[in-house]
């Protein structure tokens, strides 16, 4: 996260939220390179007079990716090769004997029975000089789409509904609080008045994992009514939003009374009456806690409102008179 503009009258900011970004597009590079890893194996071999079989070797990708076709002469028998991994798995794979050398015909894995079946039919081929053709496969394509997707499916849903660029602006100008937020389905735009907020609050997660302490940070807005505007969805290991968070309480709680009156006066709604102007001398008075003053002005305010029927405003006024123990 990043402060893009920081004055006396406006505080601009940006979130590019890299973590998600990155997450997505790995997720889905990994999605596709498994499922690009699937094929379809095929061993195909035929006689003709004489008893030495002609066979082809086909591989063919499930993204077109390591298609082969490849010409065995001479096809002599298989059989099953066990591997050990350093981590003592054992992986099995069927091995082509021919006149030039050894064939890999499967990939190593752990479908003993599989691969077993395989072998017996290609030497039953071999020692049967009547059976005049031979087909065999192996297509683990459907497997390696089911776990690709598996990752492929929740990067794409990451990268498409979660994933944002949030730009937020407070412009003590125009009185206004602004957050837009573009992704991939569209720019989303919230807008509240400047005096409506009370603070900024950063949410702190603390939790251990593999012996290492993970710390991650959230910023949200409270209201005068008592809501959060979430300036972030999620929580992230991003250290800049304590610095940001802490910028923007700066920059909320230190508006000058005066400014608020000259602003009242000279802004576009010029024509306020007395009690929207004690409702932002109060809300000023208040955010530089000066309970007393506030609490008197606000109350003044709450009973001009009332009178005018402005449920909205008396309503925004008893909640902020409660947090403040005045009622």
């Amino acid at each position: 996260m990043k402060i893009l503009e920081l004055t006396p009258h406006r505080i601009v900011l940006r979130d590019r939220a890299i973590p998600l970004w990155l997450s997505a597009v790995g997720l889905i590079l990994a999605g596709l390179i498994i499922i690009a890893l699937g094929k379809l194996t095929t061993l195909t071999c035929h006689r003709g007079l004489s008893p030495q079989s002609q066979c082809q070797l086909s591989r063919f990708g499930a993204l077109g990716v390591g298609s082969s076709q490849q010409s065995l002469n001479n096809l002599q028998g298989a059989n099953i090769d066990r591997h050990r991994s350093s981590k003592g798995r054992i992986t099995h794979a069927v091995l082509l004997s021919t006149g030039l050398g050894t064939v890999q015909l499967t990939d190593y894995g752990g479908d003993w029975q599989q691969k077993e079946a395989i072998a017996s039919q290609i030497n039953g081929f071999v020692d049967d000089s009547h059976q005049l053709s031979l087909q065999v496969q192996q297509d683990d394509r459907p497997w390696m789409l089911l776990f690709g997707g598996l990752l492929l499916g929740p990067g794409a849903f990451l990268g498409v509904a979660v994933c944002r660029v949030t730009h937020c602006d407070l412009d003590k100008t125009t009185g206004k609080l602004r957050i837009a937020r573009w992704g991939i389905r569209g720019t989303q735009v919230s807008e509240h008045p400047l005096h409506q907020v009370i603070s900024a609050d950063l949410d702190v997660r603390s939790r251990r994992y593999k012996g290492r302490l993970h710390t991650t940070y959230r910023i949200s807005f409270r209201m005068v009514n008592g809501k959060q505007v979430r300036l972030n969805y999620f929580f992230a290991e991003d250290k800049q939003r304590s610095g940001v968070a802490s910028a923007l309480s700066t920059f909320l709680t230190t508006r000058p009374v005066a400014h608020w009156v000259t602003e009242t006066s000279q802004s576009e709604d010029s024509h306020l009456d007395e009690a929207e102007t004690l409702y932002r001398l109060g809300m000023a008075q208040y955010r530089q806690h000066q309970t007393q003053e506030a609490g008197i002005n606000l109350k003044q305010a709450r009973d001009l409102f009332s009178t005018q029927h402005n449920a909205q405003r008396v309503m925004e006024i008893q909640t902020v008179l409660w947090q403040l123990g005045l009622e």
